[in-house]
């Protein structure tokens, strides 16, 4: 899109360097070119064959229970993931043990999980940590917004998944001695 717009006035320089015999000049209109097409063509291929998967040792609990999640991200590509950004909305009911894992929303019951991945080609990235049921209820994990670019810098893209999950935190149990039944 860039070059587009400015591709009139790259062609005049080039060719004005061209006439004016000025190398440097001409050379740093092909580089800059050459950089702007580069990166235009990364960023386009950067969300080809990414997977991303969230795994739940379980996705029910009692509150007070803890559960570990694994979260895996694979390049299924030869060409390398410079930075993936994604951002997973998660409720602090059943968020992770050390809650500062998570940032803070505009929603207060809410928390964004954030991870940043350098992805080489055809890697597989997992990471692990545990959640902690918190309160009674039923919670939709996800869904989940990634952002990558290229290798500059220059363009970046969005991209949400269709992942949502939901985790149950079932009623407390409580000892047949405290209730009260008539006979």
């Amino acid at each position: 899109m860039f070059l587009k717009n400015w591709s009139p006035l790259i062609i005049i320089a080039f060719i004005s360097a061209l006439l004016l015999k000025m190398p440097i000049i001409t050379v740093l209109i092909l580089a800059f070119v050459m950089i702007f097409w580069i990166a235009s063509w990364w960023s386009k291929k950067a969300f080809d064959k990414i997977e991303y998967t969230r795994d739940f040792h379980y996705t029910g609990a009692f509150p007070g229970e803890e559960v570990q999640v694994k979260i895996e991200v694979e390049n299924n590509k030869f060409l390398p993931v410079s930075w993936l950004k994604f951002r997973d909305p998660w409720p602090r009911a059943v968020g992770p043990v050390d809650e500062e894992r998570l940032i803070s929303s505009h929603l207060p019951h809410l928390g964004n999980l954030h991870n940043v991945y350098s992805l080489r080609w055809l890697e597989k990235v997992k990471r692990t940590f545990p959640l902690k049921f918190r309160a009674r209820g039923a919670y939709p994990i996800g869904p989940t917004k990634l952002e990558t670019g290229d290798l500059f810098g220059i363009f970046s893209k969005e991209k949400a998944l269709k992942n949502i999950e939901y985790l149950t935190v079932f009623p407390s149990l409580i000892p047949l001695e405290g209730v009260h039944l008539p006979r």
